[in-house]
């Protein structure tokens, strides 16, 4: 599995759990979804190309739910869920709050 393909999976599953919390406590809000894979934002907004099954069913589930004006891009540094993903400890999280 390359990373744009999981990036893409982390998009759907994402979407998916937007909708079943709007849905079970009746939310009428304004959804954006930030993403720091352009990669996977190039796959959401583009709706000219043909893709292979794998890519075609998640763009499906993407598109049927959101708009491209909900997918906004945020650089990895700035993405605060990347803390727990980038191998980080107690120490260099303390260091970045000073």
């Amino acid at each position: 599995m390359t990373i744009p393909r999981l990036e893409l999976t982390a998009a759907t599953i994402a979407v998916m759990m937007s909708q079943r919390l709007s849905d079970e406590f009746r939310l009428d809000v304004r959804q954006v979804f930030w993403m720091d894979s352009m990669t996977a934002i190039r796959y959401i907004v583009n709706e000219t190309t043909r893709f292979l099954t794998f890519v075609a069913n998640r763009m499906s589930r993407i598109h049927d739910s959101t708009t491209m004006e909900q997918w906004q891009y945020i650089e990895a540094k700035s993405n605060p869920a990347d803390i727990a993903s980038g191998g980080s400890n107690t120490n260099s999280l303390l260091e970045d709050d000073r």
